[in-house]
């Protein structure tokens, strides 16, 4: 197999896992994965400590 589609193969696999997490806790967090989102809720007290807590 070629690099090329090796990182292809990657990326692929990289999105439809992360595709997965979004929609397995999307209900509980608002699809909130990004632990950069979740400081920047944090630190203009959109969320609060304990929110930020469960979504990290």
């Amino acid at each position: 197999m070629q690099y090329s589609n090796i990182l292809a193969l990657l990326e692929l696999v990289h999105t439809l896992v992360l595709t997965a997490i979004v929609y397995a806790i999307g209900y509980r967090s608002g699809t909130q994965v990004n632990p950069a989102v979740t400081i920047g809720l944090l630190v203009t007290k959109k969320i609060g400590r304990k929110e930020a807590v469960v979504c990290a």
